[in-house]
């Protein structure tokens, strides 16, 4: 294709130049606006692999630089948190974690500043300054392949080419037994994947909160074996 989305342009940032041709490739039975289409639909295949789940290959951790309460994130994000904590001993161990929409203590929430002039512009705004310099856990995006042929892909090829191959006859008019095959080769391939490799869904909290965002607590028994008329009667333990 004549454009090659930077990192910055993955994803969520890909310009109407460029996916505009693809739609026209699709009206037009003759196809050649996508001059490339190999190229496009590999790409397409890892995007849509790679957003399927946050694949513990492709979570990374980010020094955020913070200006007052606020940090700009980097160029590979594109929206998912797995979960942001700082090092205040500089151990290389979380010490205090952050939760989106939590209590002032430990509460941030993710802006997206998007425009179609620039695109998204992703912030992440604490509700009070942390402690020391915050870490994001996220899943990176990917960047495009080039097709300069000495690339090499982070999924398994046959899954990456399978995932192409739906997209191809999601928009093309085979029907059909091939149709099926193809179909189930790309569902089992992605099973497989899937339970050979570990990948995290959501944000990691390390206690149940309420709607406000803040700790929440059960009664429990002594655990020491006592009861509920013993010294240790309602004894709150909080959950995780």
């Amino acid at each position: 294709m004549a454009e090659r989305r930077t990192m910055a342009q993955t994803f969520l940032n890909e310009p109407y130049s460029t996916f505009s041709k693809r739609l026209t490739d699709w009206l037009n039975t003759a196809g050649g606006e996508v001059t490339n289409l190999t190229l496009d639909l590999i790409n397409r295949a890892q995007y849509r692999l790679a957003t399927y789940r946050a694949w513990d290959g492709l979570i990374t951790h980010y020094a955020l630089e913070m200006h007052g309460l606020s940090a700009v994130l980097p160029d590979d994000f594109y929206g998912a948190v797995c979960r942001v904590y700082v090092d205040v001993n500089g151990d290389n161990k979380p010490d205090v974690y952050y939760y989106r929409d939590a209590q002032a203590g430990t509460g941030y929430l993710i802006k997206d500043t998007f425009t179609k002039e620039a695109g998204h512009r992703w912030e992440i705004i604490f509700f009070a300054r942390p402690q020391a310099a915050p870490i994001i856990v996220y899943p990176r995006a990917l960047p495009d392949f080039t097709g300069s042929g000495i690339e090499y892909s982070f999924f398994p090829p046959e899954l990456l080419l399978a995932a192409a191959k739906v997209i191809h006859i999601e928009e093309s008019d085979l029907v059909g037994d091939e149709y099926n095959a193809i179909q189930r080769q790309y569902l089992t391939l992605l099973r497989d994947y899937e339970q050979a490799h570990q990948y995290q869904n959501t944000e990691l909290r390390m206690a149940q909160i309420d709607a406000s965002g803040k700790e929440t607590e059960v009664v429990g028994y002594d655990l020491g074996g006592g009861d509920d008329e013993g010294d240790n009667a309602g004894t709150d333990y909080a959950l995780g």
